[in-house]
């Protein structure tokens, strides 16, 4: 006796994934992992921003663009805000970055470490939304 053989047929052909759909993958499953990553890696990050931060300076004052920011960031704490900025009729960095300074400046005073914390945190915040990312 024979066997009829009958003819394979392929499946109907899916529609097209969506790009939304293809490129979405699952999140991985261990948050706990990821978050002692990011907070491994923040750390080492802050480590390394922060080590020897106020070095250095030119025999106690601002090197570089600081001799600009920084004296016109101390004007800002010192004058509740403003410059007065009457020495160096030079308007340098935008007022929010000369708060940041003055915060740190409030902080840890006049000097390297009060000159570039903000900045050093900041670039902390960033190693860690970066990891998150």
């Amino acid at each position: 006796m024979l066997l009829e053989t009958v003819p394979k047929t392929d499946p109907p052909p899916r529609p097209p994934a969506s790009p939304g759909r293809a490129l979405a993958t699952p999140m991985p499953a261990d948050r706990l992992r990821g978050w002692l990553v990011t907070a491994v890696v923040g750390l080492l990050g802050g480590f390394v921003r922060l080590w020897d931060l106020g070095w250095p300076t030119d025999h106690g004052t601002p090197v570089f663009d600081e001799k600009h920011y920084v004296p016109q960031a101390w004007q800002m704490l010192r004058n509740g805000g403003f410059e007065d900025n009457a020495g160096y009729e030079l308007t340098v960095h935008p007022p929010l970055g000369k708060s940041l300074i003055a915060v740190g400046e409030w902080l840890f005073g006049y000097n390297g470490w009060g000159w570039r914390f903000s900045a050093a945190v900041a670039g902390v915040v960033m190693v860690v939304l970066v990891v998150r990312i």
